[in-house]
Order: structure tokens, then sequence, then C-alpha cells
């Protein structure tokens, strides 16, 4: 209703809190980066609650109405690790987040859980899948917000809230656990604008 209070999706303050809102549950199958790997397409998708994503889509709105939200982005193609990108670019200033391990189980073709076999899929080790599943898979109902830490835990009483990190730097770092012990991303908002600017020669 009121323009002034419109949404931005870039990361607008040092320090404020990183949060995953909403039932999203991702998943490799059907998503951008299976498309890259040369995936079949799935028969089918899984189930989504329309309830659950519709009811996360207005506690966004409404938080953002309420000025209770410096940044909202959808999580869409690419996932998790795009949506963080972009926000990252979105506002020029960089992102620290920890994926806790059980942050998401998704599945890949066939997978019935963390021990599933993965010879099938092409990935330098056993754990890649899975971060693979957290960082680029793709679901229904997930927002990626920032703003004060209280602010954002409020919106737990309606839909799941993940805090996840906080807003922070030059680079956008991601901690991943392996069993190997941890993986770490880092890509500074330079090598980000770069990858970014190099989109423009596909739609030129």
């Amino acid at each position: 209703p009121d323009a002034r209070r419109a949404g931005g999706l870039g990361f607008a303050r040092e320090g404020d809190a990183i949060a995953i809102v909403g039932p999203l549950e991702p998943s490799l199958p059907g998503s951008e980066l299976a498309k890259l790997w040369g995936w079949d397409l799935p028969d089918g998708l899984p189930t989504i609650d329309i309830d659950a994503v519709a009811g996360a889509q207005a506690v966004v709105r409404e938080a953002v109405r309420a000025g209770a939200l410096r940044s909202a982005h959808d999580i869409a193609e690419g996932g998790l690790a795009v949506a963080l990108a972009e926000c990252c670019l979105g506002g020029g200033i960089g992102a620290r987040v920890a994926i806790e391990e059980g942050l998401f189980w998704a599945a890949a073709p066939g997978a019935t859980g963390p021990e599933a076999d993965w010879s099938g899929i092409s990935a330098e080790s056993a754990d890649m899948p899975a971060i693979a599943s957290t960082l680029f898979g793709e679901g229904a109902g997930g927002f990626l917000v920032s703003g004060g830490k209280r602010e954002l835990l409020a919106l737990a009483q309606r839909t799941p809230v993940r805090i996840v990190g906080s807003v922070a730097g030059e680079a956008l770092q991601i901690e991943c656990p392996t069993r190997a012990g941890g993986e770490r991303i880092e890509l500074s908002l330079t090598d980000l604008a770069r990858a970014h600017g190099a989109l423009a020669e596909l739609f030129g």
C-alpha cells in the first residue's frame, strides 16, 4: 500500500542477522545445477504444502510493510548460494554464513537419506551432493532475509526461521560441514560482480 516501504533484496547494514524464512526443503532434481550436471528431469517433484508456502509469503510481506526487515529476497533459481550472492551484490556488502549439518536434507534421485549411494553423481567427494543440495537445491517457500536478530526470531511464531549468519565484510563466506571437517567458500564482491556481469553476454 505504501511504496516507500517496498522491500529491497540487497543486504543493507553491517552486523544484521541473516535468516532463511519459510518451509524451504531444497532438492537437486529439476534444479539449475542438475541441468548443468546433465541430469534427466525427474518424473515428478516433491509435494508442496501450499498453506505453509502461502503463510510464509504473508509473514514476509507483513514484516516488510512493518519495517521489521532490512532486506528480503526469494530463494529461487540456483538456490541458497545464488540468493546470497544476489543479496551481497544488491547491497554492496558481504556476508558470513555457516551451514549447520542437518539444516536441510534433500535427496538425490533414488536416495533415501544421508547414507544414500551417490556413486552415480559426478562430484569430487562423497560430501559434495549433500552440500550441493543445501547450497544449490531448489524448492518452494523460502526467503532470505536480514535485520535485527530479535525481529527475525519473532517471525518463527508463524513460519520456520533459521538464522544462518550475518551481514559483514567485502566477501561472501559460506562455511559448510563435511565428513573431512569442513569447507569454506569465499568469493569477493569483485569476483561476484565479474561473474554476474558475464551473464550479460548470454542476453546481449
